[in-house]
């Protein structure tokens, strides 16, 4: 059997069998030289130039924008119960209320000791009673001599009347009346039938005065026939006139002759002058009478009225009972039973529509606007609320930087406010930073009402 020899091959002979190969891989080991120098003398020069490197791991997260600014809390509204000047000296004999307690308007929140207004109300009123019945009585009794004074001085006007008309003649002889003299007064009718014969008789007398003197001349003289012929006339002009002053009668009054018709008629003067005087005192008494009656008129009027005594005395009253002015929760008190009110004695507020008052500075208002929320932090006991911010002012103050108002919303977590504690807000474009936690309404209320009290500042986030 043939024996087979077998030839072993070296290296060379493979590369003389992978010539190609072997060239490539040749070249491929002098790049990686090349490579491994040119990083070597990078990395030295690295490492002349940084001592250390921070390295941190990537995350995928969202970037915050947040503005932080200090203010003060305040409520919705609030009111002061005080007691008015009138009552500051009554003492309080009870208190309805206490600090927290909610109330509504009208609530009573304390009471006052009245039982000196009601005795000074008790005096009042029994003298104003008084005022009205003397009142009542004057202007009664005013109407009443009204009446009495009037129909006196009427009475005396229609005699003074009456005699004027009459010359005070009363008898009436009417079968003798004429018919020339109807419808007319007797001073009408004596006036006439004077008139008439007044003249001629003057005239007679005036005649028989002329014929005595030139008589009494006569004899003198010695002249008997003169003085007989003038005698005669004046016999002729006596008859006469006695003729006339019998004619100058007027039967139906009772007046025989012109005497008679004169002495009446004399009398007319004197009755007009009385009637004057009636008619004067008429008017003074109607006068007087009617300012007499609207005096007591306006007394009786007037006492008809409110007494202004009366009325303070029961305002006072009134102001004994101390209510509440708006519905909302008491967040201060000062009354105690027994003391007198001073100043204020509750502050009533609206803790359910709290506002916080903020100051923007102008390098960030540009980053906000109305309707973001916010996050309301106390640094005092890390409460937080939320709140959304409802107005910034449109022109910066005399500092430069612009007011604000965030509304406190019905939310809030737990924790205890202070009034104006120093709280943080922050946003994140239209969501919340931090969200707020919630608890129970009483205790948000409860937590408010605290904030309110304390008065401190805060800091918000916007």
């Amino acid at each position: 059997m043939a024996e087979k020899t077998q030839t072993r091959r070296g290296p060379l002979g493979w590369v003389k069998r992978h010539k190609k190969l072997t060239i490539f891989l040749a070249i491929l080991l002098v790049a990686a030289l090349v490579l491994v120098t040119v990083l070597g003398k990078t990395d030295k020069a690295a490492a002349d130039s940084y001592q250390f490197v921070r390295t941190t791991v990537l995350t995928k997260t969202t970037l915050s924008d947040t503005v932080s600014v200090t203010g003060t809390v305040k409520a919705g509204s609030s009111a002061s119960v005080t007691a008015s000047d009138s009552v500051k000296t009554y003492k309080v004999t009870a208190v309805n209320v206490a600090v927290g307690d909610t109330v509504r308007k009208g609530d009573v929140i304390a009471t006052l000791d009245t039982t000196d207004v009601e005795k000074q109300i008790a005096n009042a009123q029994l003298q104003l009673s008084d005022t009205r019945t003397d009142a009542r009585k004057n202007y009664t009794q005013a109407v009443e001599d009204q009446t009495t004074n009037l129909a006196t001085a009427q009475e005396n006007l229609d005699k003074a009347q009456k005699n004027y008309d009459t010359l005070g003649i009363d008898d009436y002889y009417t079968s003798m009346a004429s018919a020339a003299n109807s419808g007319k007064t007797n001073r009408e009718i004596i006036t006439d039938w004077y008139t008439r014969y007044a003249e001629e008789i003057a005239g007679y007398e005036n005649t028989l005065a002329n014929l005595n003197i030139q008589l009494t001349q006569a004899q003198q003289d010695g002249d008997t026939a003169r003085a007989d012929g003038l005698q005669g006339q004046i016999t002729d002009y006596t008859n006469r006139e006695n003729i006339a002053k019998g004619q100058c009668s007027i039967p139906e009054l009772g007046l025989q002759g012109f005497d008679a018709v004169s002495q009446t008629y004399n009398k007319i003067e004197q009755y007009r002058e009385a009637l004057e005087q009636a008619q004067q005192s008429y008017q003074n008494s109607a006068t007087s009478a009617s300012r007499s009656v609207d005096n007591a008129e306006t007394k009786l009027a007037q006492s008809q009225r409110e007494d202004d005594t009366l009325t303070n005395l029961q305002t006072a009253l009134e102001n004994c009972t101390l209510t509440a002015t708006m519905d909302g929760t008491i967040t201060a008190l000062d009354a105690t039973v027994g003391a007198v009110c001073s100043g204020t004695v509750a502050t009533i507020q609206d803790v359910d529509n709290l506002t916080v008052e903020v100051t923007i500075p102008a390098s960030s208002v540009g980053r906000l606007k109305t309707g973001l929320q916010c996050n309301i932090t106390s640094d005092a006991t890390d409460d937080t609320v939320t709140g959304t911010l409802t107005r910034i002012d449109p022109v910066a103050n005399d500092s430069g930087s612009f007011g604000a108002t965030v509304t406190v919303n019905g939310q809030r977590s737990a924790g205890r406010h202070s009034r104006q504690g120093r709280d943080r807000h922050q946003h994140q474009g239209q969501r919340l930073y931090r969200p707020a936690r919630r608890r129970g309404h009483q205790r948000r209320r409860q937590h408010l009402r605290a904030a309110q009290d304390r008065r401190r500042r805060r800091r918000y986030d916007l």
